[in-house]
């Protein structure tokens, strides 16, 4: 039932203009999950899948950011991720200093009846590319060094 339901969400992710594959657990994925892009360039690669060893009710949203932070820029990003995370209705935005991949936005949504419904996933889906869209780039700015924190505040306030 997760694996159709995933193939679907695949299917309508392409159908309405993103790249998108359903993956099943093997070689290349821990678990099942739809691959998605998020810009022209493939480096934004997302993935949704229910959650692995927790719950096959939970849908989790990940989308780790190609981006490296270099020291000097440690207190300005985790300022930001803490500004950005407070306008969200859910915290989504992640920093962690030490790991591969410190930038990931992570989201999960709980299933709301006894199967999975396309539209309201899709739904929230949509509504989370549309801020990552206009996150990222202050995010990736800040660790980029092309502005500080005090810039990504005001790009905040016009966002």
């Amino acid at each position: 039932m997760a694996k159709r339901f995933l193939r679907e969400l695949a299917d309508h992710l392409s159908a309405n203009g993103v790249t998108a594959e359903f993956h099943v657990t093997g070689e290349t994925t821990a678990f099942d999950q739809v691959l998605f892009q998020l810009d022209d360039e493939g480096k934004l690669i997302g993935s949704v899948g229910l959650l692995p060893g927790v719950s096959p009710s939970v849908l989790q949203v990940f989308v780790p950011l190609p981006v490296a932070v270099p020291k000097q820029r440690v207190n300005q990003v985790a300022r930001t991720v803490c500004a950005i995370n407070g306008m969200l209705p859910l915290t989504g935005f992640e920093f962690t200093e030490q790991a591969e991949v410190p930038l990931t936005f992570r989201a999960l949504s709980p299933k709301l009846g006894a199967e999975w419904q396309l539209t309201p996933v899709t739904q929230s889906l949509a509504q989370m590319l549309e801020l990552l869209g206009r996150f990222i780039p202050v995010l990736v700015g800040v660790a980029d060094g092309d502005f500080d924190y005090k810039a990504a505040r005001k790009r905040l306030a016009e966002v």
